[in-house]
C-alpha cells in the first residue's frame, strides 16, 4: 500500500463476528484482532505506524490499517456529520455550523417553502457535493431526510 494514501474505503463489507471489504484498489481486506494466546505479536498501521491490537489487514499484500484510516462507505449513516446539511424547521440549513441556505416561502419567512427538498438539491448541484441532509428535532435526535 502506498503511505501517502491517508484512508482505506471500504465497499461491499459484509460479516458480523469479523467483518470484510474490498478498497478503492480492488484489494480485499479483513478486520483482525491480535491473539496473544496464540502468541502473535501487534502489528503496525501502515498509514501512522501506530501499534495495533487490532485493525484490518489487506489479503492482497499484508499491510495492516488502524480502524481510524479504514471509512465502510457502505454502512448507514447514523447522525450528522460536519459536511452534512442540518435543519431544525426545514428552512434554516446548516453546514460546518454555519447557515448555508434559507428555503422559506417567498411570502412568509415563517414557512417552509413546498420545494424546499428541490432547493437545497440545487445548492448540492452548484457546489457538486452532496452530503446527507438530517433533521434534528426539538428533543436532538437526528432523522436522515430522503431528499429525493
Amino acid at each position: 500500500m502506498n503511505a501517502t494514501n491517508e484512508r482505506v474505503i471500504l465497499s461491499d463489507v459484509s460479516g458480523i463476528a469479523r467483518k470484510s471489504g474490498t478498497d478503492q484498489h480492488g484489494n480485499r481486506w479483513v478486520e483482525f484482532e491480535v491473539d496473544y494466546q496464540a502468541e502473535q505479536e501487534p502489528g503496525e498501521c501502515c498509514l501512522c505506524g501506530a501499534e495495533l491490537e487490532s485493525g484490518w489487514v489487506c489479503l492482497d499484500g499484508g499491510d495492516e490499517c488502524c480502524e481510524k484510516h479504514v471509512e465502510n462507505i457502505d454502512a448507514e449513516a447514523t447522525e450528522p456529520l460536519e459536511e452534512d446539511y442540518t435543519t431544525t424547521d426545514h428552512i434554516h440549513w446548516y453546514q460546518y455550523g454555519k447557515l448555508a441556505l434559507t428555503t422559506a416561502e417567498h411570502n412568509d419567512p415563517h414557512t417552509s417553502a413546498d420545494n424546499a427538498y428541490a432547493m437545497v438539491t440545487a445548492h448540492m448541484d452548484v457546489a457538486k457535493f452532496w452530503p446527507n441532509a438530517w433533521f434534528v428535532s426539538d428533543h436532538g435526535n437526528t432523522h436522515l431526510i430522503q431528499l429525493n
